[in-house]
């Protein structure tokens, strides 16, 4: 990760404490056009290229005071919470605290975090239902695929119809919701297939057993048992190219 990235993430996680999502599209784009008037940073107009850039920092609310940043356990959410372990942030000069928290969302909204990173599946019918939190950019493209066992039968989403897919995260939530993108892009119907919440950790297990017949795993997850040759993914939002 180069350090034009680093900037960009760490200001990410700057702009997200200081800036507030109004309920309205009106009442955004007034502020938007406040904080560009004030000669406040924003996602839209910071160039990482700006001699200055570094004396416009100082200029922000919350420059030289601590962000906290949440992180829930997640391989796909780990990006800050990574940064800060490789002492990415240190070297930026920023103070940042990772605290685990169950809900990243209501931690934002609450002001008891300044930035997360998170699925989308699971972040934007709190932020449109207003949760006082903004967008401010995407984390990666993809991090998940829809895997079943090496010798298994099943090669596509369509030869799940009949049979239960593993999801590790409540119906609706990012496990669910990407599972539903594989099978409306290859025109699947998801009424003909099961879907069951199983511990991350039993799902090989249970395929072997044939409980279930394929489960989603964050690809971080699944490399080890895929260099086994344990398991095979046949969709992913990470390789696939209709996906990227």
């Amino acid at each position: 990760m180069n350090k034009k990235k680093i900037t960009a993430l760490l200001l990410v996680a700057v702009l997200l404490g200081t800036s507030a999502c109004g309920k309205t599209a009106k009442k955004a784009e007034t502020k938007k056009s406040e904080e560009k008037k004030d000669g406040k940073l924003t996602i839209s107009n910071v160039d990482l290229n700006d001699p200055n850039l570094d004396e416009k920092w100082k200029k922000e609310p919350r420059y030289g005071t601590k962000l906290i940043l949440a992180y829930n356990g997640g391989l796909c959410t780990s990006a800050l919470g990574v940064a800060q372990a490789k002492g990415f942030t240190a070297k930026q000069g920023l103070d940042v605290e990772v605290k685990n928290v169950p809900n990243a969302m209501d931690a934002i909204g609450t002001g008891k975090v300044d930035a997360n990173t998170d699925h989308i599946s699971t972040s934007v019918v709190p932020a449109v239902n207003g949760v006082n939190a903004v967008f401010t950019r995407a984390a990666q493209t993809g991090c998940k695929s829809l895997y079943v066992l090496k010798d298994s039968p099943i090669n596509k989403t369509s030869d799940l119809i009949g049979k239960s897919i593993a999801i590790h995260d409540p119906i609706g939530a990012s496990d669910h919701n990407i599972a539903l993108r594989f099978l409306a892009r290859d025109k699947v119907d998801y009424k003909k297939i099961d879907f069951k919440v199983v511990e991350t950790a039993a799902s090989i297990q249970a395929m072997k057993n044939g409980e279930i017949s394929a489960s989603m795993f964050s690809d971080q997850f699944a490399k080890k048992f895929v260099d086994q040759g344990v398991i095979r993914s046949i969709r992913s939002i990470t390789f696939d190219d209709d996906f990227k």
